[in-house]
């Protein structure tokens, strides 16, 4: 079977972070460009609990242009590789924060100074040049940053979609910089 990947696949693990900071919780889900339905449907069953309960939705707006090579997979007989859902379904634009929103496309290729190619192919096309460091570092870090600005100065619980690479940095920075933030619980999943 070509598409069995299941003997060369490693698991991948996000980690769902819950903080307290200044009377209310901020929950960051980690999440993966490609992973399993089971995995999710278990974050659209989150969203579901965490937006009834009151809480704001804080995603990455990432999008993937060059995905044509990607196709569901499988890893075992009853799990399937998928491309992460935009969960847009389940997002209210007049109470939820798109973080991506100040680093669209254009954005980013005036700041790497590069031709208009899809983040996904600067980094395959530049992979040992300074536009994939600069998109590694300072992009990923500017978007940290601001997450971190919105959700320190956004009132009520919020619940975080987010990649998985960018939560360590957000949490020791919303640990360090919140007012009496606390860690509450860390706990992982098997995306894949």
């Amino acid at each position: 079977m070509p598409n069995d990947i299941s003997n060369s696949i490693v698991p991948i693990s996000t980690t769902k972070t819950i903080v307290s900071e200044s009377n209310r919780q901020i929950v960051f889900q980690g999440m993966t460009h490609v992973g399993s339905e089971a995995f999710y449907n278990k974050v659209r069953k989150d969203i579901i609990k965490y937006k009834r309960q009151g809480f704001k939705v804080f995603y990455e707006g990432v999008t993937i242009l060059t995905d044509s090579n990607l196709r569901p997979c499988s890893l075992t007989k009853n799990n399937t590789l998928i491309k992460q859902p935009s969960f847009l379904e389940h997002i209210d634009i007049s109470t939820d924060i798109n973080i991506d929103k100040d680093y669209t496309a254009k954005h980013l290729y005036h700041k790497a100074n590069c031709s208009p190619y899809s983040i996904v192919d600067i980094r395959t096309k530049y992979r040992t040049s300074k536009i994939r460091d600069y998109f590694a570092s300072q992009v990923e870090s500017e978007k940290d940053m601001n997450l971190l600005k919105h959700a320190l100065k956004s009132t009520g619980n919020i619940y975080i979609l987010f990649g998985e690479d960018h939560q360590e940095n957000f949490i020791s920075e919303l640990l360090t910089k919140g007012k009496d933030a606390k860690l509450i619980k860390s706990s992982l999943s098997v995306s894949i």
